[in-house]
């Protein structure tokens, strides 16, 4: 899988894309775009080979499809981006993807808030497993 993409209303994007594996097959390196109205950004991830992963944050809320309290969160070790979800009782997940630049000055951040319903979790969850080249 070349790229993962999360799609919600009004053209709001989170791809993730560009993948750069080391000589043992480790995804070293990605990129993640945000992109809505007016807005567009891009961000290089370095991808070390210890903390939870994306996959693992995705893998965890397709665990609680039926909903949670409060916000569970997941940052790249490096600082270059966040992910936050929600959950409503209807449904709903609110996703909200923080991207930072902020390692050189002048930095910059930006975010956007997709909204994917609690049954797109499990898609969600795989591609990104499969993206991010991990096993079971």
């Amino acid at each position: 899988m070349d790229e993962f993409v999360i799609k919600s209303e009004k053209e709001v994007t989170l791809t993730f894309h560009s993948r750069r594996f080391n000589f043992d097959g480790w995804l070293d390196t990605y990129s993640v775009s945000a992109k809505a109205r007016n807005f567009n950004a891009l961000i290089e991830v370095e991808n070390p080979p210890y903390g939870l992963s994306p996959a693992g944050f995705f893998g965890g809320l397709a665990n609680e499809w039926s909903g949670w309290k409060g916000e569970k969160g997941w940052g790249a070790i490096e600082g270059e981006y966040n992910l936050l979800a929600t959950s409503d009782s209807l449904g709903h997940i609110t996703l909200v993807a923080e991207l930072n630049l902020n390692d050189v000055v002048p930095g910059w951040s930006g975010s956007v808030s997709l909204i994917v319903e609690a049954g797109q979790l499990e898609q969600l969850a795989h591609d990104a497993k499969e993206f991010f080249n991990e096993k079971a």
